[in-house]
């Protein structure tokens, strides 16, 4: 992997800037504060994103600003790569958004987490850094600030191993052995919680045969009782039987006793019923007394009668009719009458003519006069002889209408006459008819008479039928309770059977599970055994044997590079089992804190460069061997330490080294200087 440029927009002091990397040795150099190191966290930002407790987006997004991206380009097996992240903020808080990856010229966009897969198949990084904070490969080989690798060395032992072998990629030894100690202490746990579950098998064992036996003696009960049930069962079925033929015995007495009531009611009625045939007889008889002298009328007088009521109702009606038309014929007379005499009065009273206004003559007027007096005179005439035959009709009228009045008085008393003839005959039928009825009354009461005999003689006979029925059901109750009784003991008997057979199911089960228990026991007490005494052996015997091999490269390089570094014949230093420098001085141990600050800057660069050689030679595949980033690598070097920079550069002989320092003296002995300088809080590039 060589770094090609680096892209910053708002990142820290960065307002908008693009770094270009050359191949070789290439020296940021810039006061303290300018901004190197933001260089460094954001191309490891690039890479992997923020890393959670140890790069935070607030420490990556410049103050005052939204948004802010890092675009990283690289070279990978001679292929560009190009790579974008981005930052944002959202509220109060500043987080990764989506980004790009750009691989043979195809643009991607990716989430944060995608962005990081790809890189680490790009790198050739284990995948299983994917969900750690950060990559222990990228920062001991590539990239490792200064103070992380003092931490690192002052530490203590057990946390550096922790490191070293997540670093190595060997922590699964450790892992190993700790999930080792857990199912350890698991198994030992469950043997004591299965040892506790097996106490009481003996005890359970003896339950068993007490229930079997109680089981037993509740078959033999429930046997006899099923045989009691059975037998009450059949009384019962017996005993209804009885009581349904006495049943039906009585329900023939109820039909016999309703018949005689029947018949006795049906008695009653037919004495009531000739008591008022008798009484109706009698009344007839009085009446027909009444009727003794009674003639039979002429039916020809009587329609003789009639037919002269018609006669002279015709009559009356035609005379009505007469004087009808001679009033008005008389009423024509009267109005011809006035009229001539207003003719007259009118004509004396005339002078001129109305429509040719000549004067009347006085003989003119006499003769009309004469005329119509004439008139007058012939019209009372008429009058008069008119008023004389009006009134002979008027007075023959009254008379037809006395006639007429006698022969409907006629008419009438004929018909009550014929009324009472017919009555007559009625009563006289009525009367035959109903002394037929009081003999037929008289037989049919006979023979309910003798029905009524019969009933009672049978009746008499069935008297004891109903005390018979209700002792046969009193029986038949004292079977039933018997029976629900034995129904009752036969459900206790089942419920207890069913009980003892389930408690003995689950006791059997409970025993079963407590002897699997106890083999378990054994087969748990040898995996402990084994774990114990053979398997973690043999896995700490795998991881010393690694780390001794590592050890020994890893402590020849440290001498190598601290001898290079310090080149002093009275200072010497070495690794012991635990990877920890020791630093003799004189023949005397001395402890790191009490070196110089130099001294432990030289200390922790050559840890520094022999761990990345060493990671570099064990894991193969990794894609970032050609690229080593110093931060601060000579803080506390004295100008004869410096010097030696140059020889420890030209043994790394990388294709790309990145130093981070405000030491001038190391321009004169690298292949290009990056110049930056910070001005007004914005960091920028110096041009050369």
């Amino acid at each position: 992997m060589i770094l090609k440029s680096l892209k910053l927009k708002n990142v820290r002091s960065y307002k908008e800037e693009i770094i270009d990397f050359p191949n070789g040795s290439v020296l940021l150099s810039g006061d303290i504060g300018s901004g190197k190191s933001t260089i460094l966290l954001a191309i490891e930002f690039a890479l992997f994103g923020l890393l959670r407790g140890d790069l935070s987006g607030s420490a990556l997004l410049r103050h005052g600003c939204n948004a802010g991206s890092v675009e990283l380009c690289f070279q990978i097996d001679n292929k560009d790569i190009v790579i974008k992240r981005v930052l944002k903020k959202n509220s109060d808080k500043i987080e990764q958004d989506s980004g790009s990856i750009i691989k043979e010229n195809l643009v991607k966009q990716a989430t944060a987490v995608e962005l990081k897969t790809e890189i680490l198949d790009l790198l050739g990084y284990p995948k299983d850094l994917l969900t750690k904070s950060k990559s222990m490969i990228y920062r001991y080989t590539v990239y490792t600030p200064q103070e992380d690798m003092k931490r690192i060395i002052l530490e203590s032992s057990e946390v550096r191993l922790d490191v070293l072998r997540k670093v190595f990629d060997i922590d699964k030894y450790k892992r190993i052995k700790d999930n080792c100690d857990i199912i350890i202490r698991f198994l030992r746990e469950k043997r004591k919680e299965l040892e506790g579950f097996t106490l009481d098998l003996e005890e359970k064992k003896t339950q068993k045969q007490k229930i079997i036996r109680e089981l037993n003696e509740i078959q033999g009960l429930l046997s006899k009782s099923l045989i009691d049930l059975q037998n009450a069962k059949v009384l019962v079925i017996e005993k209804k039987n009885q009581a349904e033929k006495k049943q039906s015995m009585i329900k023939e007495f109820e039909s016999l006793k309703r018949d005689l009531d029947v018949n006795k009611r049906d008695l009653l009625s037919k004495a009531g019923l000739a008591q008022r045939i008798e009484n109706e007889i009698s009344i007839i008889k009085e009446q027909l007394e009444e009727f003794i002298d009674t003639k039979e009328t002429l039916v020809a007088d009587f329609l003789q009668i009639k037919d002269l009521i018609k006669e002279k109702s015709t009559k009356i009606i035609n005379n009505e009719l007469n004087i009808s038309q001679l009033k008005s014929l008389s009423a024509q007379l009267m109005t011809q009458k006035s009229n001539s005499e207003d003719i007259k009065s009118k004509i004396l009273s005339l002078n001129n003519c109305p429509l040719c206004l000549q004067e009347v003559s006085k003989e003119h007027k006499h003769d009309i006069v004469t005329k119509e007096l004439t008139k007058i005179k012939d019209l009372e005439n008429e009058l008069n002889n008119l008023q004389e035959k009006i009134s002979k009709f008027e007075k023959e009228l009254i008379f037809q209408k006395e006639e007429l009045e006698n022969l409907k008085n006629q008419h009438k008393d004929l018909e009550i006459h014929q009324i009472k003839l017919v009555n007559y005959r009625e009563k006289t039928a009525r009367l035959d008819e109903l002394k037929k009825s009081q003999e037929q009354i008289l037989l049919e009461s006979k023979q309910t008479s003798k029905i009524i005999q019969e009933l009672e003689d049978k009746i008499s006979k069935s008297t004891n039928i109903e005390k018979e029925f209700e002792k046969i059901k009193n029986e038949l109750e004292l079977s039933q309770r018997e029976e629900k009784q034995a129904e009752i003991q036969v459900s206790k008997l089942n419920e207890r059977e069913f009980l003892l057979k389930r408690i003995l199911q689950e006791t059997d089960a409970e025993i079963n599970k407590k002897d699997a228990a106890k083999n378990k026991i054994q087969t748990i007490t040898n995996y402990q055994n084994w774990l114990k005494d053979y398997f973690i052996n043999l896995v700490e015997l795998i991881e010393r044997h690694v780390m001794g091999k590592i050890y020994y490269e890893f402590n020849d390089l440290f001498k190598k590079w601290f001898n290079m570094i310090i080149e002093d014949e009275v200072i010497t230093a070495q690794l012991d089992d635990h990877f920890t420098p020791v630093i003799q001085q004189n023949g005397y141990d001395v402890e790191i804190e009490n070196l110089s600050g130099g001294e432990k800057t030289a200390c922790a660069l050559a840890y520094r460069l022999a761990l990345n050689k060493v990671i570099n030679d064990i894991i193969s595949n990794v894609k970032t061997k050609d690229l080593l980033i110093l931060d601060e690598p000579t803080d506390g070097f004295s100008s004869e330490q410096l010097d030696k920079i140059r020889e420890v550069l030209n043994q790394l002989d990388m294709k790309q080294i990145i130093i981070v320092s405000h030491e001038h003296k190391i321009e004169s002995f690298v292949d290009h200087v990056i110049r930056i300088r910070k001005d007004e809080h914005i960091s920028k590039l110096v041009a050369m």
